[in-house]
């Protein structure tokens, strides 16, 4: 049962409140047409923008272009009920120009009668980036080796068998599997 069930009307509004003015992620409600409809505090400060230069502008107004139809075409399947949620690794611009990582999470809000309403997204900073890629999930040279032995993983396996090292038991390590 969700928390929500268990708490009184004035206990879900205090913990929506702390969440959305303190909370520690940038929180971002977005329309069905991608349009900014509320940002937290948080969410302002990663950006850059106040909440009254983000209302009616489209989250692809700040996206990195790169990451613009990938972001649109995931949030399309939530928004169709294709998916749940989606999670993905992207690039905002600031106000100030600077490109900066973040992990997004993005659920729907749904109406009683289950059709769609809008969307809340979660956004933390990333830091760990590298040449390869990142994670925001690891920290030191892990974060920047997984993408590397993801990509040469199977050439690997085969020379660590060929000279009986123990490097695929590494290789398994780094990338889960």
């Amino acid at each position: 049962m969700p928390l929500v069930h268990e708490l009184r009307e004035w206990e879900r509004d205090a913990v929506l409140d702390a969440l959305w003015l303190h909370g520690q992620q940038g929180i971002a409600l977005v329309n069905s047409d991608y349009t900014f409809r509320r940002v937290n505090n948080e969410f302002q400060r990663i950006v850059g923008y106040t909440e009254a230069e983000l209302i009616g502008k489209t989250f692809g107004t700040i996206t990195h272009p790169a990451d613009v139809d990938a972001d649109e075409e995931m949030a399309d399947g939530v928004a169709d009920g294709v998916s749940k949620s989606y999670e993905m690794n992207k690039r905002y611009i600031t106000k100030l120009g600077k490109v900066i990582w973040v992990k997004l999470l993005v659920v729907p809000i749904q109406r009683p009668d289950g059709t769609f309403e809008y969307f809340v997204s979660q956004i933390s900073p990333v830091t760990a980036i590298g040449e390869y890629g990142f994670n925001s999930e690891l920290k030191g040279p892990s974060a920047f080796t997984r993408p590397w032995f993801r990509r040469h993983g199977e050439r690997m396996l085969a020379w660590s068998a060929a000279i009986g090292s123990g490097l695929g038991a590494f290789y398994l390590l780094i990338t889960g599997g």
